[in-house]
């Protein structure tokens, strides 16, 4: 996960993340009716005239009741005579540790090992919707920021890199999380994602 994403985790404030389902179903111009229903883990999506009459897709987190382990950016520290490792999303100011290391180069969540995570969640729900459907409370339990102190009222633009708060809505902070992290325009293309619900453990 990205940083602000781990660091929401910690604060308590993500129970839930949207990933694309990488096989998108076949899709036609103009609206398309369509219903969906899931047992765990197998998403059933059924479509209507012109498009295959349903698809069945399993979720490749697993099911619910899994347990998951977070990758976030890290870095590998040998100092204390044993490898411990020191995590971007606690903040690099005044951290004593980063001062003393003479290579201090933060490796990409992709690159984490197993050993070190330090983030272990379960899954409590599992369900299949267009990315355009996230209401107003998943959006908050995206864990998408709330500034409450004037002037600056609103949700976090996270598209706006001077922190500004001026998304009047979770959904619209949501959308520009979202392309902070899969490109300007993948909000517009709606795709189907898995809807994961977790919580800590």
């Amino acid at each position: 996960m990205s940083t602000p994403m781990v660091q929401a985790i910690l604060d308590g404030r993500k129970r839930m993340t949207r990933r694309i389902i990488k096989k998108q179903p076949p899709t036609r111009q103009g609206p398309l009716p369509y219903g969906f229903g899931y047992w765990t883990h197998i998403a059933t999506l059924w479509f209507f005239p012109n498009v295959a009459p349903y698809i069945r897709i399993k979720c490749p987190y697993n099911q619910i009741g899994s347990k998951l382990w977070v990758r976030e950016t890290f870095m590998p520290c040998a100092i204390t005579g044993e490898e411990i490792y020191l995590y971007k999303a606690d903040g690099e100011l005044n951290n004593p540790l980063i001062e003393l290391m003479e290579k201090q180069t933060w490796k990409p969540s992709i690159y984490m090992p197993h050993a070190a995570s330090r983030i272990t969640l379960e899954i409590t729900d599992i369900r299949v919707e267009r990315l355009q459907e996230i209401t107003e409370e998943d959006a908050i339990n995206e864990g998408v920021i709330k500034n409450d102190l004037a002037p600056y009222y609103g949700y976090k633009d996270y598209l706006n890199k001077q922190n500004d708060y001026g998304c009047g809505t979770a959904v619209q902070s949501f959308r520009s999380l979202w392309e902070s992290i899969n490109g300007i325009g993948s909000w517009e293309s709606n795709q189907w994602v898995w809807v994961i619900s977790f919580k800590r453990i």
